[in-house]
């Protein structure tokens, strides 16, 4: 009698999670959100060989001091000039029967930023004319996007309930109420270019001397996204 009693229980929980799976909707919504950037950063610097380690150093010192020199007189701010990499490393002959170093490279790259956009051109400028022959990135923030994170949160769970609509709709059921719901991968943060080269670094003119650079400012993206499960009636 146990046994059977046991059987007719399992077998009811059985039928009510079939049930539960039947009457849930899971949907992902998405929101996106476009914000101004109004922070830029840039990182460059410089890249040398030499036979003695020893002079190789004093010549990237001078060089780098040179460039901070520059930009300090140029407007920025000490505290916006940070370094970003430095790399020293030997160059070697492998031409005879055994390796041998022949000399050594040093690449030394400075972040500067700033919340002046258009100001970020002539710090570039400032910085090759003084000595600088690298440049590795460049890219733009925002310093709050709480409020563009909050509308995009908005945007993705009304993405998601409309899309929850249409489905239950199109099965011929009613949707009822939410059942879980919860936020899904981190809130994405990239960069929107509207127009051609936005956000690009460019040399206007054919050399380096003389020749201005030019910084379209970017659009910053942030998306988000949700998970929600709702009942189906």
């Amino acid at each position: 009698m146990k046994r059977i009693l046991a059987c007719i229980m399992a077998l009811a929980m059985l039928l009510c999670c079939g049930a539960l799976a039947e009457s849930t909707l899971n949907v992902t919504g998405s929101g996106t959100v476009y914000v101004a950037a109004d922070r830029v950063s840039a990182s460059l610097g410089i890249s040398i060989n030499g036979e003695d380690l020893g002079e190789l150093q004093n010549q990237a010192n001078e060089k780098m001091n040179a460039i901070c020199r520059a930009l300090l007189d140029a407007g920025l701010e000490d505290s916006n000039i940070s370094t970003n990499y430095l790399y020293i490393s030997p160059r070697y002959d492998y031409s005879g029967e055994m390796e041998r170093i022949t000399g050594y490279s040093i690449s030394n790259s400075l972040t500067i930023m700033t919340d002046e956009i258009d100001s970020i051109g002539s710090y570039i400028d400032a910085a090759f004319a003084a000595g600088a022959n690298t440049f590795d990135s460049i890219s733009f923030t925002v310093k709050d996007d709480s409020a563009a994170q909050k509308k995009a949160l908005e945007l993705a769970v009304a993405d998601a309930q409309g899309k929850a609509e249409v489905i239950a709709a199109a099965a011929g059921r009613e949707l009822g109420g939410i059942l879980t719901i919860s936020q899904g991968s981190e809130d994405d943060y990239s960069y929107y270019n509207s127009t051609a080269g936005s956000g690009m670094y460019m040399r206007e003119g054919s050399e380096m001397d003389g020749a201005a650079t030019t910084v379209r400012a970017a659009q910053i993206r942030v998306n988000a996204q949700v998970q929600i499960s709702y009942e189906l009636k």
